[in-house]
């Protein structure tokens, strides 16, 4: 009997892994194993009956970078397991380990990349030069769009597989769940004048979802009819410092406070219910004890949010919902500009663009951006600012070169998106996106994978 081994670190690589050892599973002669290199990916497989291991079981100790002795035995144990080929996931979070692993297998290896949006700062663009040279190395993303990002890999050594987000939203929907959403609704608190906004948090460093609930609750006040629920990604790991983080935000935010609840599920409470945090009336007052999920309120809310296009953003958007990140917007520079820390101000001179922009750091910074670098645009600025659907990535290429802002741009075409928090609260709903509009043939993820694996 073949075997197969899955490597897993976060939630979302997890969770396509368990769906391909499925599949493999129903063919007698796979079997498939899966290595959990953290605590959140042996949380999300604890109950699946696929063969599991930890990493930790593995080495006998604890890691951090793995040493040459300790990628020993895990060759040693694959070896013992004659085990024939590997799926690498990419974790969310930066975290070289699997990448480590991959670069010391000398069995095929298929390393699924299955973010979104180009994270900047991952870890995975160091080794890519030199997982790039290994011959039994191949890449599974989840787009065209996103193959400009590994434009060094040989295209035979590339595979679009689309996501798990896209396969749920392009599945066939079931008329029955309607009545679920209601449920879903009325355990929340939403009654059938409000419109449910889900916002879901990340995994990214908690500044980011900080400055982005930051923009929400400044916006939420001039949409009363709006009601907000934010879900915490299980996959965070210091749950304690980021809900205090995130209390300091919303405490900030007095008038928002009515249209906004943190939802705390039994899985997350669990982890937390024992921190100073909850001895405080205010944060109390916050958050709703019920057991609704995040792809469960992201299902039955009207719009979904995230400060990166995660799986439920992504899924709501291709379902037509409005859907939106927290991109940066433009504005005109003037004496009297209040600098806000997402939007670049503009001004322009005879030969270039100029701007302003609060950088990642909270300084501000000036730059400009000669107009023969600006093919075809145009040179007033209220022109550029009408058109921000079509220039503000170019724009934003230029600004984070220079290390001005920090930004992600999501693979999914601009148009699922809605170009501002204010626009979100109030756009309606639009048709579904197709798979062939993306790009993408009729199999799932899952299938995808597996061809490829057991070719």
């Amino acid at each position: 009997m073949k075997r197969v081994v899955f490597f897993t670190s976060s939630a979302g690589d997890t969770k396509l892994a368990l769906d391909i050892a499925a599949a493999m599973k129903a063919k007698v002669e796979y079997s498939p194993v899966i290595i959990t290199l953290t605590k959140t990916a042996a949380e999300c497989v604890a109950k699946s009956p696929i063969d599991k291991i930890s990493l930790h079981e593995i080495l006998g100790s604890d890691y951090g970078a793995l040493t040459d002795l300790q990628l020993g035995k895990v060759i040693e144990y694959i070896e013992l397991q004659n085990i024939g080929s590997a799926y690498v996931g990419v974790p969310s979070e930066n975290n070289e380990i699997p990448f480590q692993i991959a670069r010391a297998l000398g069995i095929p290896v298929l390393i699924a990349y299955e973010f979104m949006f180009k994270p900047e700062t991952h870890c995975l663009w160091k080794y890519l030069p030199e997982l790039n040279g290994k011959p039994n190395v191949q890449w599974a993303i989840p787009l065209p769009s996103a193959i400009e990002d590994f434009a060094d890999v040989s295209a035979k050594k590339i595979h679009v597989v689309g996501h798990l987000s896209i396969d749920a939203a392009t599945s066939t929907a079931d008329s029955t769940l309607s009545t679920s959403y209601a449920a879903i609704k009325d355990t929340l608190q939403i009654t059938a004048e409000q419109s449910l906004a889900f916002v879901s948090s990340t995994t990214q460093p908690v500044a980011i979802d900080e400055i982005f609930l930051h923009s929400l609750l400044s916006e939420l006040p001039k949409h009363p009819t709006i009601q907000v629920r934010f879900g915490i990604h299980p996959g965070i790991q210091n749950l304690e410092n980021y809900l205090a983080r995130i209390n300091s935000v919303c405490q900030a935010h007095p008038d928002a406070l009515k249209q906004f609840k943190i939802i705390l599920p039994d899985p997350i409470f669990i982890k937390v219910q024992d921190c100073v945090l909850f001895k405080d009336p205010a944060f109390q007052q916050l958050f709703l004890r019920v057991n609704i999920n995040g792809a469960q309120a992201s299902s039955a809310a009207d719009r979904v949010a995230q400060a990166v296009p995660g799986a439920l953003l992504n899924q709501a958007a291709l379902e037509g919902k409005p859907a939106y990140y927290d991109t940066y917007d433009l504005d005109l520079l003037s004496a009297e500009t209040k600098h806000n820390p997402r939007t670049i101000y503009l001004t322009h001179t005879t030969h270039a663009l100029q701007y302003e922009v609060m950088s990642p750091d909270g300084t501000t910074k000036n730059g400009s951006i000669p107009w023969d670098e600006l093919h075809d645009c145009p040179r007033s600025v209220p022109d550029i600012i009408h058109g921000k659907v079509k220039w503000l990535p170019i724009l934003l290429k230029h600004t984070s070169k220079a290390s001005h802002t920090c930004t992600i741009t999501p693979y999914l075409p601009p148009q699922c998106f809605t170009d501002s928090m204010a626009t979100f609260f109030s756009a309606e709903r639009k048709p579904p996106m197709l798979k062939e509009e993306l790009g993408l043939n009729d199999s799932t993820a899952p299938e995808s994978c597996m061809d490829i694996m057991l070719r």
